[in-house]
């Protein structure tokens, strides 16, 4: 595991050991938020949790930003940000944009701060009850405080990975002026943040609606406007209107019909031999799954699956769920024997339509297919 990268940007609360007063602080945050970034989830989606410590003399506040998909924890004179990115891609551009530095900045502008400070998790954690102004004077005896060169940054190509500092300050002074050229880029819409959706796209709101600024195309994406997007892992990203959501991939191709539920994902199994990695997309009420591999030369396949299946690298004994027998599934127009051994319970016909991602295997008992690993690259 890699270490992450936290975010730190100030405020002005020191109040930490008055639970009601520091709660009450972290909500009018969260509000304050929701309104800057026109977020229109209700406000319990920002998840504000709170605890005392086990002395009753610290409370631990934290809330999450649902559009930027960031957990914020309430420190003394100052929030901590958990980012979600390793240490060693905070010099690294993804799609030829340095989302960290957005991501601070979208961050910083909601909170009404204009400046961030970037280091691992273990200062973070290290000076966890310091203030600010302590933390980084205590970081400054150990290292230079770098001021983050976004500039030369962004010389580097996407796979190359300069060696990050230590510790950054970061005052974006690029990204305030590329921020106010995108108002006037997109006319009527307001940019709602610098952080992209998909591969290169901005979110922009006019009129209580939104839409996408496609910036490779200079023009909205969509020809009506919709309730909202939201940024799952993979740079996919989930469109919302009417009270149905709908996947897109990063380069904004449905993959889906506009549906009930919500997308969620998770890592597939890869190991450092293999030339992808993978990641599982579910919608759990509306029973869809698709596979999305991204290989190592930039390119993306996305796979539709039965809802209920696994990845597997070779045929299960059992079933992993249910303990069932796994009988293999032929396809293609049956020849007599193989209906007699369907008919004894020996295999599964799997029908006549042919398509990358189908199962080679089924439980005869709870029906999980079982897709081999081979079948989706």
């Amino acid at each position: 595991m890699g270490v992450d990268v936290h975010i730190l940007i100030k405020h002005d609360f020191h109040e930490l050991e008055d639970y009601e007063k520091s709660m009450q602080y972290v909500m009018q945050t969260a509000n304050r938020v929701r309104e800057a970034l026109y977020i229109n989830d209700n406000i319990k989606h920002f998840d504000v949790r709170g605890f005392y410590d086990e002395d009753n003399k610290w409370s631990d506040i934290s809330f999450k930003i649902p559009l930027l998909d960031v957990n914020v924890d309430l420190r003394r004179g100052y929030w901590n940000v958990w980012s979600g990115h390793h240490f060693c891609q905070v010099t690294n551009k993804f799609f030829g944009r340095l989302h960290i530095s957005e991501l601070a900045f979208d961050v910083a502008r909601s909170l009404g701060q204009n400046e961030a400070w970037y280091c691992d998790e273990y200062d973070a954690d290290k000076y966890y009850e310091n203030n600010l102004e302590e933390l980084l004077a205590a970081v400054q005896n150990r290292y230079t405080i770098t001021e983050y060169p976004y500039s030369e940054l962004m010389q580097y190509a996407d796979d190359e990975f300069p060696t990050p500092a230590n510790f950054y300050h970061d005052s974006f002074t690029e990204l305030r002026r590329e921020f106010a050229e995108l108002h006037e880029k997109c006319g009527d819409y307001t940019p709602t943040s610098i952080r992209l959706v998909g591969k290169y796209f901005v979110r922009v709101t006019a009129n209580g609606k939104f839409n996408l600024y496609n910036l490779k195309e200079s023009r909205l994406q969509f020809r009506e406007d919709c309730d909202g997007f939201r940024i799952i892992r993979g740079c996919n990203f989930v469109c919302k209107n009417n009270g149905k959501v709908a996947l897109f991939s990063k380069e904004g191709e449905q993959l889906t019909d506009f549906v009930i539920g919500n997308f969620t994902t998770e890592w597939g199994e890869h190991n450092p031999f293999d030339n992808f990695t993978r990641i599982i997309i579910h919608n759990h009420k509306a029973k869809i799954k698709v596979i999305a591999t991204y290989y190592k030369d930039g390119s993306t396949v996305y796979v539709p699956v039965a809802y209920k299946s696994v990845i597997v690298r070779r045929k299960p004994i059992k079933c992993p769920h249910c303990k069932g027998k796994v009988l293999p599934i032929i396809y293609g127009e049956p020849t007599p024997e193989y209906a007699e051994k369907a008919a004894r319970g020996e295999i599964i016909l799997g029908g006549c339509n042919i398509y990358q991602g189908l199962p080679r295997w089924r439980c005869q008992s709870c029906d999980t297919d079982f897709i081999h690993n081979d079948d989706i690259i």
